[in-house]
């Protein structure tokens, strides 16, 4: 819960914050806290706690999460644009509609997260762990995967197009009525035939 008082700060776990754009909040508990629609642009939230927090439809372009805990927390409709999330813990999250274009999600936990209908066009999901996460009919344009854990991942419905998946582990993972697999580049993933079986595409090749 937040609570804002008349000097327009903020008092969340007994503690008071000042938040608003380019705020400084590294390392602060945000836990269970309701900053829905709040705008956190260009904000320092690094190691910050925002386990379980209402945060749908939050500004955070640009914002930096490095490391930050967002376990369980509800990010739907959030906007992550250009947002640095290197090493942060999505574990669970809801992030259904988000905007992540140009986010840098280096070596990020998105396992079991729910990506349906995000936009991650141009963004970077190197080495992540989207174990069992959903990003059905999400916007993956333009998105790198060198090395992503994408095991039973369901990328259902997605636009592939310019995705490079280097390195990347696809096994199990759904790849149904996806578009744009022209364009992907698959050099060292590893998958299984299988996994394009509903995704037939007569320009798609397994070099």
């Amino acid at each position: 819960m937040a609570i804002k008082n008349i000097d327009g700060m903020y008092m969340i776990n007994r503690y008071v914050y000042d938040i608003g754009p380019e705020a400084n909040l590294e390392g602060a508990d945000l836990s269970n806290a309701n900053l829905a629609g709040i705008d956190l642009s260009k904000a320092n939230l690094t190691g910050a706690n925002f386990s379980f927090a209402n945060l749908t439809g939050t500004d955070l372009c640009r914002a930096t999460l490095c490391g930050a805990t967002l376990y369980g927390a509800n990010l739907a409709g959030a906007d992550f644009s250009r947002a640095n999330l290197i090493s942060t813990s999505l574990f669970k999250a809801d992030l259904s509609g988000a905007c992540l274009t140009e986010a840098d999600l280096f070596y990020a936990i998105l396992t079991e997260a729910d990506l349906s209908r995000a936009n991650l066009s141009g963004a970077d999901l190197s080495e992540a762990d989207l174990f069992r996460a959903n990003l059905s009919g999400a916007d993956l344009r333009e998105v790198r995967f060198h090395g992503t854990f994408l095991y039973r991942a369901d990328l259902s419905g997605v636009c592939l197009a310019g995705a490079d998946f280097f390195g990347a582990d696809l096994y199990d993972a759904n790849l149904s009525s996806v578009s744009g697999l022209d364009e992907v580049f698959l050099g060292d993933a590893k998958f299984d035939r299988k996994n394009f079986r509903h995704a037939y595409d007569p320009n798609l090749t397994f070099s």
